[in-house]
C-alpha cells in the first residue's frame, strides 16, 4: 500500500489545466439531480484544482463549500482559481484525519474514491456518516470497475498512483455497515462506447421517507410513453 506521503507527492506533481470537460458537466447535472441546490452546505473530498468546485459554487448562492485535498499544491491552485468566491473554504487534509464541528448536507467524492486505499474506506464512511446531517447525501462518482480493469490492462500509463476498481457489492457493503442506504446507482458512458463511469448516491439508513401518489394523468402519460417506446424499439 502506498503511504500518504507518496500519494501527496504524486498529486503535488499531478497538476492539470483548469478547464472543464464533458465529465465535469455530466457530474454537475447528476449532483443537481441528487439534491445540490442554492442553500447546499457541501464537503468536497479531493477537490484537485477546483474545476468541479467552480461548477458547484455557481449553483450554491446561499450555501457554502468546504473543499479538501491531500495535495498542498492542488489546494494552492484551487485557492487561486476560485479566489473571487467567498463561500469556499479550502484545507489540506485527507478525509480520515479531517475534523469539522459543522454538519454538511452533501459530501461529494467525484473520481476520488478509487484513489483512496480500500483499507481506509471503512473509516471514510464512518467519518462521512458523522459529518452529515440527518437528511444528508453522499454523492460518489467513480470509474466503472470493468472499465478501470480494461484501462489497467490496455492503457496502464493513464493510471494514477492508486487506481483501484471498486465493485458495487463490496462498496455498498461497507456503506451499509456504517449506516448508509443505497438510494441510486447508475453506470453510464462518457468517453467509451461501453459504460466507463458509475454514480452512486447514499443516504442515512434511518432516514424516514415519505411517499406520495402520482397523479392519474402522470401515470396515464407514462403508460403510453413506455408503450410507444416498446413498439419503436
Amino acid at each position: 500500500m502506498k503511504s500518504s506521503e507518496e500519494v501527496k507527492k504524486f498529486y503535488d506533481n499531478y497538476q492539470f489545466k483548469f478547464r472543464h470537460n464533458l465529465r465535469h458537466y455530466i457530474v454537475i447535472n447528476k449532483l443537481l439531480d441528487a439534491g445540490l441546490n442554492t442553500h447546499s452546505h457541501v464537503l468536497e473530498i479531493g477537490c484537485g484544482n477546483g474545476a468541479l468546485t467552480k461548477l458547484m459554487v455557481e449553483k450554491i448562492k446561499h450555501g457554502k463549500i468546504t473543499s479538501i485535498d491531500i495535495s498542498s499544491e492542488s489546494i494552492a491552485h484551487a485557492k487561486n482559481n476560485l479566489k473571487k468566491y467567498h463561500n469556499i473554504t479550502h484545507a489540506v487534509s485527507d478525509i480520515v484525519n479531517f475534523n469539522s464541528s459543522e454538519k454538511f448536507n452533501m459530501v461529494v467524492l467525484s473520481d476520488v474514491l478509487e484513489h483512496i486505499p480500500i483499507e481506509y474506506h471503512d473509516s471514510l464512511f464512518k467519518k462521512m456518516y458523522d459529518m452529515l446531517n440527518q437528511n444528508g447525501v453522499v454523492f460518489i462518482n467513480i470509474p466503472e470497475p470493468k472499465a478501470l480493469e480494461w484501462i489497467a490492462e490496455k492503457e496502464p500509463e493513464k493510471l494514477q498512483v492508486i487506481d483501484q476498481p471498486l465493485h458495487s457489492d463490496s462498496l455498498i457493503s461497507i456503506a451499509y455497515k456504517n449506516g448508509f442506504y443505497l438510494k441510486d446507482l447508475k453506470s453510464y458512458s462518457i468517453f467509451k462506447d461501453n459504460p466507463d463511469s458509475q454514480c452512486l448516491v447514499f443516504v442515512k439508513r434511518n432516514l424516514k421517507h415519505d411517499y406520495k401518489s402520482k397523479s392519474q394523468w402522470n401515470i396515464i402519460f407514462r403508460k403510453y410513453y413506455y408503450y410507444l417506446r416498446s413498439k419503436l424499439k
